[in-house]
């Protein structure tokens, strides 16, 4: 955070001319802890959103991860409204998930599958930037939520200004992922149901996991909803809201996400991009992300920059203990996840600061160490500020 507020005070992170003074949001729904507005879309859905900032504000759209919702970024939006004052953010409940509904189960109920693809959310949230009349926006979007944000960049260029990808890769196709769809959902969680009588996948569709999976809140916030370094208040008020999200978008998401796969497509974007990856990551592997950079390159020698930027330092641990940064980066690096985010959509690049824990004094302690982050860059543009 040095590294930005230290750009502010030289007035290189000045408000732009468009809009000189932050104007009062009149919003009905700027708060984490008051109600979302509300908006129903011609997609079939009815999406929930926070709307912060300046209704004439250059747009910034956040999209939160699987399972989670709006309160994903409830410690990033904060410090990015204190570096960017003039801006607007727009912040929804992804397809199925938080306050956002299902798509309709007479459509969707017999093939989950045919629903929650990345390039449905990417509908949704297109006729939502539509609704809200936002042209052109910046992304920052949080796993699954990369992949969403990629869609769009991807199928509609000319409405994304920047796009930031924290905790990303080109696909979907990852072991954990892989896990959670063969072993849990079309796992454990089948034989559960069908057990007790239901049919699957239409009879389960609008029903909650825990009517009939016994360990689904252990499962939640043992092995899904988890951190050790992000608040611990966070992560009850996210481990709660993960158990209501129903089997029919688990389905549809988890098997949609195996077959989800930009690797040549990303060879063309067209957008300006920064990812952010932790080293203690454990959804995308480095070679994952190798693979991303290896596309990103192509698109880079086809004019597009990118950044590519490590948070932490230390690997994996052999007993799984989490001692550095890891996939959750807005719970655990939040002041970081603002920094380089304002940075890149002032500035066009990401700030030289290293984060990381302060492991093993303080693992809940995250240190910013200035001009010492490893950064992978191509294109035009200095490699960090």
């Amino acid at each position: 955070m040095a590294a930005i507020v230290a750009i502010a005070s030289t007035g290189l992170l000045a408000t732009p001319a468009v809009a000189q003074q932050p104007q009062s949001a009149a919003n009905r729904c700027a708060s984490f802890n008051g109600p979302l507005c509300s908006v129903s879309l011609p997609t079939g859905i009815t999406m929930r959103y926070l709307d912060v900032g300046p209704a004439d504000g250059p747009v910034t759209l956040l999209l939160h991860g699987f399972a989670d919702d709006v309160q994903s970024w409830s410690l990033v939006v904060p410090q990015l409204q204190r570096l960017m004052p003039w801006a607007r953010f727009l912040i929804p409940d992804l397809l199925g998930q938080g306050e956002t509904t299902q798509p309709p189960a007479a459509r969707c109920a017999p093939n989950p599958d045919n629903c929650f693809r990345p390039i449905d959310d990417a509908n949704d949230v297109v006729a939502f930037l539509d609704a809200e009349h936002v042209a052109r926006a910046s992304i920052l979007g949080h796993s699954v939520g990369t992949l969403v944000a990629q869609e769009i960049a991807l199928d509609h260029p000319n409405r994304v200004s920047r796009l930031i990808l924290v905790s990303t890769a080109t696909n979907g196709a990852q072991p954990l992922v892989e896990g959670v769809q063969s072993e849990v959902v079309q796992g454990e969680w089948q034989q559960d149901f069908t057990a007790a009588g239901y049919t699957w996948p239409t009879g389960v569709y609008g029903l909650n996991p825990g009517v009939a999976v016994p360990d689904f809140t252990q499962f939640i916030d043992d092995e899904y909803e988890t951190s050790s370094v992000a608040p611990p208040n966070l992560l009850t008020e996210l481990q709660a809201d993960a158990q209501t999200v129903q089997v029919g978008t688990w389905i549809g998401t988890v098997d949609d996400l195996v077959v989800a796969d930009n690797t040549a497509r990303l060879q063309h974007l067209g957008v300006p991009t920064l990812v952010l990856y932790a080293t203690q990551d454990d959804v995308f592997s480095p070679a994952a992300e190798q693979q991303l950079i290896g596309s990103l390159d192509v698109a880079a020698s086809h004019g597009t920059p990118f950044w590519w930027k490590q948070y932490g330092v230390l690997p994996p641990t052999d007993s799984g203990e989490q001692t550095d940064l890891g996939h959750n980066l807005p719970w655990e690096a939040p002041a970081g996840i603002a920094a380089d985010t304002a940075a890149f959509l002032v500035l066009g690049v990401p700030t030289c600061t290293l984060y990381r824990t302060d492991y093993p004094t303080d693992v809940h302690r995250v240190l910013a160490i200035p001009n010492a982050a490893t950064i992978v860059h191509a294109g035009v543009g200095p490699r960090c500020i």
